[in-house]
């Protein structure tokens, strides 16, 4: 651990869910170039096949981040959503609202989840808490077997989550979870099994995330951005795509002001320095 780190003014989590393969390929050489590490996120059950239409990085893909110093988590096995209660989720649309920079953005992005969801209707696969337990541990278990690094970090699939879920993790060798729930994770009031986060989407541009991180800075805040598909060309508008551009253009702006005291450090190492605190 870098001893920058204690005298940090903010922190910042680059954490890539899904892992697809076009994204590796276009991020791994930007952050490489300024030396960050991030946090890939694997559903284990698409390693080296196709996620929602999208490929997913294989074994060796993902051998190779491991070289290079990145961590993988969790993204369960079968990128399932947990089944949760309507007051579970009426409590995260409002702490989501409240911890949106973006209120009318979210509102959009909300409305297009009832639209898509109301279309599946029962089709809608969702798993229960049984179910959740053997996916969580089956896919800590691949991730450890075939990559030999500790997997200590969890994202939900679909950012849903309860309690529950919460104590299974925390059973189960995982010393933290990253939910969907937007918002920032202050120091020493953070619940580490429910982390909050920032999404880029295809409206968000470097501009936007500018403001996450100088926020974060100015206030010593956790701020953990979330990406999925990182490309050239967002051929079918899909929602949360972030075009290479973009990022690139925010990597650089994250470096400078890494040299202002900001920590840039993947979700693992930065729970590890907490617990030590």
């Amino acid at each position: 651990m870098k001893s920058e780190v204690f005298r940090c003014q903010g922190l910042v989590t680059l954490s890539f869910d899904d892992c697809y393969k076009e994204t590796i390929e276009n991020v791994k050489p930007i952050l490489s170039k300024y030396d960050i590490k991030a946090t890939f996120n694997l559903p284990t059950k698409f390693i080296g096949k196709k996620l929602e239409g999208r490929q997913v990085a294989s074994t060796d893909d993902i051998k190779k981040l491991v070289k290079n110093g990145h961590e993988i988590a969790s993204h369960s096995h079968s990128h399932i959503p947990l089944s949760v209660e309507w007051k579970d989720n009426i409590s995260r649309f409002i702490r989501s609202f409240l911890g949106s920079s973006n209120k009318l953005n979210f509102l959009r992005r909300v409305r297009k989840f009832i639209i898509t969801t109301s279309a599946q209707g029962s089709k809608r696969k969702l798993i229960g808490i049984e179910e959740f337990i053997e996916e969580q541990r089956k896919s800590k278990k691949i991730i450890e077997d075939t990559f030999g690094v500790n997997c200590s970090s969890f994202v939900f699939p679909g950012g849903l989550y309860n309690k529950e879920a919460i104590k299974i993790l925390s059973k189960s060798g995982y010393t933290s979870a990253r939910t969907s729930d937007i918002g920032y994770n202050v120091i020493g009031k953070l619940n580490p099994y429910a982390l909050k986060v920032q999404t880029w989407d295809r409206f968000t541009t470097a501009k936007d995330a500018e403001k996450w991180v100088n926020k974060a800075h100015k206030r010593g805040l956790w701020l953990i951005e979330c990406f999925h598909l990182v490309g050239k060309e967002n051929n079918n508008d899909y929602e949360y795509f972030t075009s290479v551009e973009e990022f690139r253009k925010h990597i650089e702006f994250i470096s400078k002001i890494s040299a202002e005291g900001l920590w840039i450090a993947p979700q693992k190492e930065v729970i590890e320095w907490l617990l030590k605190k």
